[in-house]
């Protein structure tokens, strides 16, 4: 089936498991394999549409390859339609107000009408989804007649359909009837709404759809559109030096690696093998001729750097190691710049640069409003980010009894490769800390009395799956981020959903942590976004004034201002009026923020 979807609303919006209303009624979007499988149906080689980001391949998603979706509006794509399939398999037929089984069809329809009228189809609004990931059609059966032989223990009659009875807004006014003479079973659809049943372990989104009954989780009604059926995971990883120059890109070739770890395990990584193996998978067709050119142009001494380089960035690591690979990376060229010389000549015509910061427009000394801060700020005219959907929870985000459900796939010609949807996307940035050469600044923590009382309230460990160590400082950093955000809004020309934040802690070798966070924009294609937001960084006082502007002002206060901080949430003083921002731009679901801490540092001397 044709969808009108942007492949980057695959990633950040939909995805295998996802419900999507179309023409023909709502359907549910294939598991990956099944769309890998059909992409090599369609003739389509996995090699047009892999994206390359080894450090993300190998380090975070242990070896997994990443893929984009083809793109229908592509001419080289465009027999390309992903697969779906029709889910769910109920329909309400409006006429009759009958509830049927769409492959069956309204039983009045088709006495009273020779074809049965498609405007009268529509597909019911409810379905069933388990924490486990598992979701399936509400069974319409049990429900209505459970009440009736559940307690006489009694067998429910075989009827097919169902009479839908009354029209109020109120889900109890609404009541289901067996269409079964004589039978006179009924349910309000406020029970079957608020009913746990059974989870048989179904995925709808798996062409060979195979039940589970060994699933022991309990599964509730959902309309087909709530928030909370499908919430996708997203990694997001932002393409940082060494790794983003010709040479580095031409060597992180899946196929170039590969043969060199095989050199490297036999002990005969020479220059001479290495070109020999290089020119043969050339003449194969299996290497473009491009990446023979740029080599060569390249000393030997250099390759074997490079290489080196990327074995090191693309070792196994948490998320936080991950954070802290970047965080280190931006702090290394916010002195120097990046790169240091001219490097457009050694880009292939029509490729994007994925990362570049002008020395010349780095600000080391804006001052905050009250001269409290020296912050160093530095605009990012290029950068590269890979957005990939690693999986999805049904039910509830990472709840006690939710279960990630993984979009991993495997072609079946080539079960040893797993695949991960993902999508690459270019545009700018402004990264902002704390310039550590003030005196006072290096080691800076926060002290005032809301931070003392965060960090006593909401205890932080270290924990390697954690994105941050969310203490007072990152908080503080946090809900900085989110001022600027709506600051940054009002002057750049993007609306603040389009403005997106990554938060950084990273203890340094003294032991001290420090804070920054990356104010970026992408959109799809290589040729980015227009400077929007470098063009804020000669006047940043500005949007620091306007940030740090009215915050001791909210128009929920003084609710919103002497609100406790909550353990559950993970809030304090903050809200929707005053410092929480769109879900697009939050990597941390506006949690774990705090006006005071903000309130404390500003106001006082």
């Amino acid at each position: 089936m044709s969808l009108e979807i942007r492949p980057s609303q695959f990633i950040t919006t939909y995805g295998p498991g996802a419900i999507i209303e179309t023409p023909f009624g709502p359907h549910v979007l294939c598991s990956t394999k099944d769309a890998l499988n059909w992409i090599s149906f369609s003739g389509i080689h996995m090699s047009d549409l892999a994206i390359r980001d080894i450090r993300l391949q190998l380090g975070l998603l242990k070896g997994q390859r990443i893929f984009k979706i083809p793109d229908v509006q592509n001419k080289i794509w465009k027999g390309f339609n992903y697969p779906t399939r029709k889910f769910p398999t109920w329909n309400l037929c409006v006429k009759h107000h009958i509830v049927h089984k769409a492959i069956e069809g309204c039983p009045e329809c088709k006495t009273s009408e020779k074809n049965e009228s498609k405007s009268n189809k529509y597909a019911i609004r409810f379905l069933r989804a388990c924490p486990a990931g598992h979701m399936d059609d509400v069974d319409w059966t049990w429900q209505v007649h459970q009440r009736k032989f559940g307690q006489t223990g009694g067998q429910p009659c075989k009827g097919g359909y169902f009479h839908w009875s009354g029209a109020a807004s109120s889900l109890n006014s609404i009541k289901i009837i067996c269409g079964v003479k004589n039978c006179g079973a009924s349910a309000t659809l406020g029970d079957i709404y608020s009913s746990e049943t059974k989870c048989w372990g179904r995925r709808p989104e798996n062409l060979k759809d195979i039940e589970n009954a060994s699933c022991d989780k309990k599964m509730r009604v959902f309309q087909r559109g709530s928030f909370g059926l499908r919430l996708p995971e997203l990694v997001t990883s932002l393409t940082i030096p060494p790794l983003v120059s010709e040479v580095h890109k031409s060597l992180q070739r899946e196929d170039v690696l590969d043969f060199v770890k095989t050199l490297k395990s036999l002990d005969s990584f020479t220059e001479e093998k290495f070109w020999k193996i290089l020119n043969e998978k050339i003449i194969d067709k299996r290497i473009p001729e491009f990446v023979q050119e740029q080599l060569k142009r390249t000393s030997w001494a250099e390759i074997e750097q490079s290489i080196e380089q990327i074995e090191k960035s693309a070792e196994p690591t948490s998320l936080s190691e991950y954070l802290c690979q970047e965080h280190k990376a931006l702090i290394e060229v916010i002195e120097t710049g990046f790169p240091p010389y001219p490097h457009d000549n050694e880009r292939r015509p029509g490729e994007p640069i994925s990362f570049q910061v002008e020395a010349t427009a780095i600000r080391p000394d804006v001052k905050s409003p009250l001269k409290k801060f020296i912050f160093r700020i530095m605009p990012l005219d290029r950068l590269r980010v890979v957005l990939v959907q690693v999986g999805f929870y049904r039910v509830e985000y990472k709840g006690k009894d939710s279960q990630p459900s993984s979009n991993s796939g495997i072609l079946d010609t080539n079960p040893q490769e797993k695949w991960l949807p993902g999508v690459e996307q270019y545009g700018e940035g402004i990264y902002i800390d704390l310039n550590p050469n003030i005196m006072g600044q290096k080691n800076w923590y926060p002290s005032g009395t809301s931070a003392t009382i965060w960090d006593k309230t909401i205890t932080s460990t270290p924990n390697t799956n954690d994105l941050v160590l969310w203490n007072a400082l990152s908080v503080w950093w946090h809900t900085f981020s989110h001022r600027l955000i709506n600051a940054m809004a009002i002057h750049s020309g993007y609306n603040s959903s389009s403005i997106r934040e990554r938060l950084y802690l990273t203890k340094t070798s003294e032991g001290d942590l420090r804070g920054g966070i990356l104010l970026y924009t992408t959109q799809p294609g290589g040729d980015g976004t227009l400077g929007g937001l470098t063009s804020l960084v000669p006047e940043f006082e500005n949007i620091l004034s306007l940030a740090l502007d009215n915050i001791d002002r909210c128009s929920n206060d003084p609710l919103c201002e002497h609100a406790e901080i909550d353990k559950v949430s993970k809030l304090g003083a903050a809200c929707y009026s005053c410092e929480m921002v769109s879900e697009t731009s939050c990597e941390h679901f506006n949690g774990y923020l705090h006006r005071g801490l903000l309130l404390d540092e500003v106001n006082r001397p």
